[in-house]
């Protein structure tokens, strides 16, 4: 046997969608915000508890990908936080009672996690409608703020971010999801932490997390100094397909700076060439707590009894949200590549 480690809104017409958009923006008194893309009104109301530490302005991603910057005159009040990980940031520094909207219920693990790690800030986040987070119902809500990855603002979404800056109402991509920085780092995640305690004037618990993932990152470099490269692979597998994630991932930096190496690119891959890479340590990512069980049957195959990964027990489920854009949840996905990479350190 294997052994392996794991810690209804009706949808409206195009026509009545773009009336129902018109009216609520007209109805609208305005966010507070102002931002500097290019080409885009500003709207400004700037509140006077404010004054001494706002304006602020970060740096983050348009619809294209483009590098922007974007200004918050005031604390954001009424914030839609697309995807469970742009929720768990807010959660960490203490904001949750600012979030009028998330999706993070589609992912209900995640979210399970969430509810466990910050019981009592979650409860003050006032909707969770999981897929049924649409364009209608984010516009109905008229935030301040809206954050997500690049794919909240496509077309089948919530529209694209100059639409929502031209309205008044800022916006924020996470850099590492959907490639928009083609090579994902740590420093990535650190800087998403550090520009939501600076909009959300929470820096302290920001510093503190930051200053917690690079304690954790120098403690693995220094157990790692002297020793050979570990080969490591990060694989998807579901029935028998096998998807690879490469090194412009930010797991892929979290391997690299810990002293690893994931030379492998392609994204899918066969049984043969997994064999005839035989990685010293797998990871496999899940969505659902239902998919160990499936990953435990796909590694028991007999073809893959000559792996070292199987052979040495050295196979380690991460979570999805643990690897993929983690922002707060970066320093859990370390620990889980720290103990894959060097057992000894596990639960230290």
């Amino acid at each position: 046997m294997l052994f392996f480690k794991t810690y209804q809104i009706r949808r409206a017409t195009f026509w009545e969608c773009e009336l129902f958009l018109c009216a609520i923006v007209m109805a609208s008194t305005g966010c507070g915000n102002t931002t500097n893309v290019s080409g885009i009104p500003n709207v400004t109301s700037v509140e006077s508890a404010n004054t001494s530490y706002y304006p602020v302005t970060v740096q983050t991603f348009d619809t294209e990908g483009k590098s922007v910057e974007m200004t918050f005159s005031k604390i954001p009040k009424r914030v839609v936080a697309d995807r469970v990980n742009t929720l768990a940031v807010l959660l960490a520094l203490g904001q949750g009672d600012k979030v009028i909207a998330t999706s993070a219920g589609e992912s209900p693990l995640s979210y399970a996690r969430l509810k466990e790690k910050y019981p009592e800030e979650i409860k003050k986040v006032q909707g969770n409608y999981g897929f049924d987070l649409d364009l209608e119902t984010v516009v109905s809500l008229q935030p301040d703020f809206i954050m997500g990855w690049k794919s909240s603002f496509a077309k089948n979404r919530f529209r694209s971010t100059e639409w929502w800056n031209s309205q008044g109402v800022n916006t924020y991509i996470l850099g590492t999801s959907n490639h928009v920085i083609p090579q994902g780092k740590i420093e990535d995640e650190c800087q998403f932490i550090l520009d939501m305690g600076r909009i959300f004037h929470a820096e302290d618990k920001a510093n503190g997390y930051v200053e917690e993932i690079h304690s954790e990152i120098s403690r693995a470099q220094m157990y790692a100094k002297g020793k050979p490269p570990q080969l490591a692979m990060m694989l998807e597998v579901g029935g028998r397909n096998i998807f690879n994630y490469d090194d412009g991932w930010i797991i892929g930096d979290m391997v690299r700076q810990m002293g690893g190496v994931m030379p492998v690119k392609a994204r899918k891959l066969s049984s043969e060439q997994l064999i005839e890479y035989d990685p010293d340590v797998i990871f496999v990512d899940y969505f659902m707590e239902g998919q160990k069980a499936n990953i435990q049957k796909f590694f028991d195959a007999p073809e893959y009894n000559s792996l070292k990964a199987v052979k040495n027990h050295r196979i380690y489920l991460i979570p999805f949200d643990y690897m993929y854009a983690p922002g707060i949840n970066t320093i859990d996905g370390i620990r889980i590549v720290r103990d894959g990479l060097y057992p000894d350190l596990a639960g230290t």
